[in-house]
């Protein structure tokens, strides 16, 4: 594959495909050209954009306003979305009634250098919970792992659709490992730590996804606790039905991701 520095050396492209949060209109003007065809993956439709194709993937794209958006195509919602078929296989397996064990995966994306993982970890084990632990922070060097971390493998990077088989639950952000999870019928607790996931976190709920509204180690961890005790015990829609005590967050997470008649 050839490399460019600049799209100024793009001079015979068929296709320019951009994905990216810090291009403008003036550069979408400077890559148009009638013989080649322009492609612009977003999340907002509140930039000015002129293209020949405009692709967004969320659920909730084809509520978006697209009053600054120019294009001859548009590819909206989650006909189109962005998930490997292995995420959708993995679901299938699920709702028919496959176990998986009982490891918790905290992954909260590219932005995590220990600030969300570890507080997590250490809200988990102060309720003395020694479920066995995934976590993922890229980068080489991660500050303040906790001198209680106790069970816990620490990645650097992960492949979710064979994490997702060795995982009882994950615990993430509320934005494109979240879909995933959604696709796999993972038990998961998406968690809204930037702005930009508050509209796909309300997009989940609407789908039976129970999301944690902001980044609260000591609720998602009685979550977590809450489930591994009563969820991961093969608890029936009968037995769930009548213990009222169980919170709503867990009584989704049985539903959702481990029922065998979802």
């Amino acid at each position: 594959m050839k490399q460019y520095s600049s799209f100024d050396e793009i001079v015979d492209a068929d296709l320019i495909l951009v994905d990216s949060y810090l291009r403008n209109d003036s550069f979408f003007q400077s890559v148009a050209s009638e013989d080649t065809f322009l492609m612009i993956i977003d999340d907002f439709g509140q930039r000015e954009i002129a293209c020949d194709a405009y692709f967004n993937h969320n659920f909730f794209a084809a509520d978006l306003d697209f009053s600054k958006t120019k294009s001859k195509f548009y590819f909206l919602g989650e006909d189109y979305l962005l998930v490997s078929n292995r995420f959708f296989e993995l679901g299938a397996q699920r709702t028919r009634g496959i176990d998986f064990p009982e490891r918790i995966l905290i992954s909260f994306g590219g932005s995590e250098q220990g600030q969300f993982c570890w507080p997590l970890v250490s809200a988990i084990r102060s309720l003395d919970v020694d479920v066995p632990l995934t976590v993922v922070i890229p980068g080489v060097e991660s500050k303040g792992i906790p001198a209680d971390a106790g069970d816990v493998v620490q990645l650097e990077h992960i492949d979710l659709s064979q994490a997702f088989e060795h995982h009882g639950l994950f615990v993430c952000g509320a934005g494109q490992a979240s879909l995933e999870a959604f696709a796999a019928r993972q038990p998961v607790i998406p968690v809204v730590i930037a702005a930009n996931q508050q509209p796909n976190a309300l997009a989940l709920e609407q789908r039976g996804v129970q999301v944690v509204s902001e980044f609260d180690p000591e609720s998602i961890a009685k979550i977590c606790c809450e489930y591994l005790c009563v969820g991961l015990n093969n608890v029936a829609n009968s037995q769930l039905r009548k213990d009222s005590k169980l919170s709503q967050a867990v009584k989704t997470l049985i539903t959702y991701g481990r029922s065998k008649n979802p």
